[in-house]
């Protein structure tokens, strides 16, 4: 785990090799154990490393033989070894052990190709000295970085947006990104929140040639669903899963884990404790005050002989926001994120710099409730006339809150709130889209709150903006499927992997995510939906592992508790208050033109009476004042 950066000049001249410089020092934290760069003509590479692999000969950039071929790498090669074999037997001379340098010799055989080759998570730049092109990748699911900027003709790029800033970018709100961060509490295109500032799709290449250059995909996400024939799915899932955590702990450093208590994070402990040789460091957060797993860790990682670390978050934690926001750099209107700064610093604090996460396991496997609810809407459709529709939704719009929360399974703070989504799914049932759907359920602000919410003039502005979905493209062989696919675009690289790589790489610590392996994503997806989703029950075939591998029943049947802070306490913390009093007072509300002033009155009204998702927006508008006093007003936080 590293970090990237690099210019390509469009008009011909020399990289300042001062601006290569600054590139990698805004981001050291990336990689706090050494840097190097390349500059030829008008192509310059950075580099920060992260000493994983090959700990004392995989300094880079790295070159091929002839230096033809030159590459700066961030992430992790897991069967960089079979690749080097491969290679070595072809003929080409490796001078280091590293997995970056199967890279450039790939390369050389396979041009573009060698993409198809790869099997781990990445973002790199890779020059091609003979025929002046630059190719810059991201792998399958982004789960690594990679921006770009275009600025007079010249190509701008890193794995962070600071490096970006320190070449000379001036950074400017992009108002359609916001708006779709107030949507969906994350800017779910490939722009960003900064105007002009992309990011690399994920399982897409940028080819640089001279200045004229193109974006492209390699990979298209997985179709889902197969058939339900007479394979062992659970034979085939325990094989590709338990070779997906052993490839995944492939390092010279010791590996660690996030063990949350819940059924994901334990079964990949449970795996890599049948390949490490001394026992497993694992971490954990206990929320103040809330419904928390903390305590069903601790149990699981004395029984797996794990030395367990639990880390205790509340009001203190939530006031480093600031720093959060600015190591994040793209806000995700989450409170939440403060508890995974704080995990990874514990992480760091306690020597381990490499650590897995059960990220990933939700996808791939049906684990979220909306996408059981988004399958039940669009199967009622085809029997529900558009007269009974609105009738139901009345009915749905008065049903006792108790009520909704027994049969949706949500804490009592959030049923209000689905009780009207739920009218809302109803009213639409007749001609909705499974995006509709999708967009709807996952919503921050439902679209009907948008003209309450907004100041009028951006309420105004909002309407010339294009449509965006935060669903991605359907793929799927039923209409069950297609609804499982629809996260793979969008909510997964923009939102979960964006987090959890910003947020550990502020203290230099290395994510991996075994879920995420592409064989086994492939593999999970070519399921049928009875080994995944059945009615409430989810993740069958992960649990179905979990009681064979003889792991702890309240693991394996346990409800998913849901991982946030305590809002509902904490905004009653005088130093929270004045958090929120700086950040979202009426002046400087109406300041910035974006939000209704009134509105934000109500959200506190309403998070201080204990309403968990007005509170969860409140801190959402928390979050985006910070980001825009820190990137775009300047200020030092």
């Amino acid at each position: 785990m590293c970090g990237i950066c690099g210019i390509a000049l469009g008009g011909g001249g020399e990289v300042d090799p001062a601006t290569l410089l600054a590139m990698t020092r805004a981001m050291s934290h990336r990689g706090p154990d050494g840097d190097g760069h390349y500059a030829r003509g008008g192509v310059g590479l950075g580099h920060r490393r992260l000493s994983i692999i090959d700990l004392s000969g995989g300094a880079q950039p790295i070159y091929n033989e002839d230096r033809s071929v030159v590459v700066v790498f961030n992430g992790e090669i897991y069967n960089y070894r079979e690749l080097a074999q491969e290679l070595k037997a072809r003929g080409h001379r490796f001078a280091t052990e590293s997995d970056t340098e199967v890279l450039v010799h790939l390369y050389e055989d396979l041009g573009e190709g060698m993409l198809d080759q790869l099997r781990g998570m990445f973002s790199f730049a890779l020059y091609d000295v003979r025929h002046d092109r630059l190719l810059l990748a991201r792998d399958r699911f982004g789960i690594k970085p990679l921006y770009y900027h275009v600025r007079d003709g010249d190509l701008y790029f890193a794995s962070e947006i600071r490096p970006l800033i320190a070449a000379g970018y001036v950074a400017e709100p992009n108002r359609q990104g916001i708006h779709l961060y107030l949507q969906s509490r994350f800017a779910h295109g490939d722009e960003t929140l900064f105007r002009g500032v992309y990011r690399l799709a994920e399982g897409s290449l940028l080819d640089w040639r001279r200045g004229q250059w193109q974006v492209r995909r390699y990979y298209a996400n997985p179709v889902i669903g197969g058939p339900d024939d007479e394979r062992d799915f659970d034979t085939l899932f325990d094989e590709a899963f338990g070779d997906a955590v052993a490839s995944h702990m492939v390092s010279d450093v010791p590996v660690g884990a996030y063990l949350s208590g819940g059924i994901d994070s334990t079964a990949i402990v449970a795996r890599m404790a049948q390949h490490a040789r001394k026992p497993l460091h694992t971490f954990c957060v206990d929320f103040a005050g809330s419904a928390s797993e903390a305590a069903v860790a601790e149990r699981t990682a004395r029984r797996l002989g794990c030395e367990h670390q639990q880390l205790f978050c509340g009001a203190e934690e939530l006031l480093a926001l600031p720093e959060v926001v600015r190591s994040l750099e793209e806000p995700v209107g989450d409170p939440v994120i403060v508890a995974q700064y704080a995990l990874s610093r514990a992480t760091r604090d306690a020597g381990v710099k490499v650590v897995m996460t059960g990220d990933g396991a939700d996808e791939i496997l049906g684990g979220y409730q909306f996408l059981a609810a988004t399958i039940r809407a669009l199967r009622w459709q085809r029997w529900i006339p558009a007269g009974l529709a609105q009738a139901l939704a009345t009915i749905a719009g008065h049903v006792p809150l108790p009520l909704v929360q027994a049969l949706a399974d949500l804490p009592l703070g959030v049923a209000a709130e689905a009780r009207n989504r739920l009218a809302w799914m109803i009213r639409r049932l007749p001609d909705a889209t499974a995006g509709e759907y999708y967009d709807l359920l996952l919503a921050l602000h439902r679209p009907d709150e948008l003209a309450a919410a907004y100041s009028p003039e951006f309420f105004r502005e909002s309407g010339d903006f294009a449509a965006d979905s935060f669903a991605g493209t359907p793929a799927g062989a039923t209409l069950a499927d297609q609804v499982l696919s629809l996260q793979y675009r969008k909510w997964l690289p923009a939102n979960i992997n964006l987090k959890q790589d910003k947020l550990a790489m502020a203290h230099s610590v290395e994510t991996r995510v075994p879920f995420l392996d592409h064989r086994l994503v492939e593999l999970a997806a070519s399921f049928p939906l009875r080994v995944k989703l059945d009615g409430r029950r989810n993740k069958i075939l992960l649990r179905q592992a979990a009681q064979r591998w003889d792991l702890p029943a309240e693991v394996v049947t346990g409800r998913k508790v849901p991982f946030h802070l305590p809002l509902g306490q904490l905004v009653h913390d005088k130093r929270v208050r004045d958090m929120v009093d700086d950040n979202l007072s009426p002046a400087r509300v109406r300041r910035r033109g974006l939000v209704n002033p009134d509105y934000v009155a109500f959200l506190r009204k309403q998070a201080d009476a204990g309403d968990y998702l007005q509170g969860k927006k409140l801190f959402a508008l928390v979050i985006l004042e910070i980001w825009f006093r820190t990137f775009i007003d300047g200020e030092e936080r």
